[in-house]
């Protein structure tokens, strides 16, 4: 029998005096570290991937149940159409014609316009960032309003869990959309979804279009913000790793919140020398953000 219990540890129930030796035993013991850090990484995506399955199961039993809800929908506007049709072929049927001959005034003819294309990824109009003729160290100010929402929840309630909660509150800050990045049609009710915050009817929506087209940058791109915000770090980074060099526009955008990612699952060594390279990038749209990171995290 294991003489530590790794599932209780994630699951949060250690008492205070097992903690202690469970986390003396991680400090010293590389090995056993890197297998609780595994477990926590297996787990976390068997629960991202019940959720899915609950998803696919809920979508596919609502068909058959919505179809008769509809009926009295469907009949309306189907009288609607036939009154509207029965008014076009009434009074428009008996118009006289009143178009001016064509010698009596002049038009040149006018190209018909082309329709409108929506891209299958989002259309990016990314200025070039403005450069400063201020030193760097003029530009190095931290000062920024507080974050404007919280970090996740971090799961367990271990006493260090609230501990690094309430750390990453303090430098929480995330973007959404990416800077002048609209969304076609297909994309734009998960958008809104997003916008509002409400995440986990945004997984869902999400996790109905890939079910119903391949996966492209769009889609990776929204899939791994909403799980961010969830708390799915692990999850959020593979989604965030599958877009690097696809989108130059994003890169900057991708750095921020694949940094953000890796401190979601606890790997604080791996985030700061990323927030130090983005805190040294004069004109980063995220180098303030970088900078309260650091004097947070230090």
């Amino acid at each position: 029998m294991e003489k530590f219990d790794i599932e209780a540890y994630l699951d949060g129930k250690l008492e205070r005096e097992a903690l202690n030796a469970f986390q003396q035993e991680m400090r010293e013991n590389a090995a056993f570290a890197q297998r609780v850090e595994q477990l926590r990484k297996i787990e976390q995506h068997l629960r991202t991937q019940l959720l899915r399955e609950h998803v696919a199961a809920s979508l596919s039993a609502q068909p058959r149940a919505n179809v008769f809800r509809r009926w009295p929908l469907l009949l309306s506007l189907g009288g609607i159409l036939l009154i509207v049709l029965a008014v076009y072929l009434f009074v428009f049927q008996k118009a006289p014609n009143t178009a001016l001959p064509t010698n009596d005034i002049k038009q040149e003819k006018q190209p018909a316009p082309a329709p409108e294309q929506v891209p299958a990824n989002p259309v990016l109009e990314q200025p070039t960032p403005p450069r400063s003729s201020q030193p760097i160290a003029d530009n190095r100010s931290s000062r920024l309003r507080p974050p404007y929402y919280p970090a996740p929840n971090i799961r367990g309630q271990q006493d260090e869990n609230t501990a690094w909660k309430k750390t990453l509150d303090q430098l929480w800050f995330t973007q959404f959309p990416p800077q002048n990045t609209r969304f076609n049609a297909d994309f734009s009710a998960s958008a809104q979804l997003l916008t509002a915050r409400d995440f986990p009817a945004a997984f869902v929506a999400l996790e109905t279009l890939e079910l119903q087209q391949p996966e492209n940058d769009t889609l990776r791109l929204l899939k791994a913000y909403c799980l961010l915000e969830m708390g799915e770090g692990a999850e959020a980074l593979r989604y965030f790793d599958q877009l690097d060099g696809r989108v130059p526009q994003w890169d900057a955008y991708l750095e921020w919140h694949k940094t953000l990612s890796i401190l979601t699952i606890g790997e604080q060594k791996k985030a700061l020398p990323k927030f130090r390279k983005m805190a040294n990038t004069p004109g980063h749209p995220f180098q303030k953000q970088s900078l309260r990171a650091l004097e947070v995290l230090k």
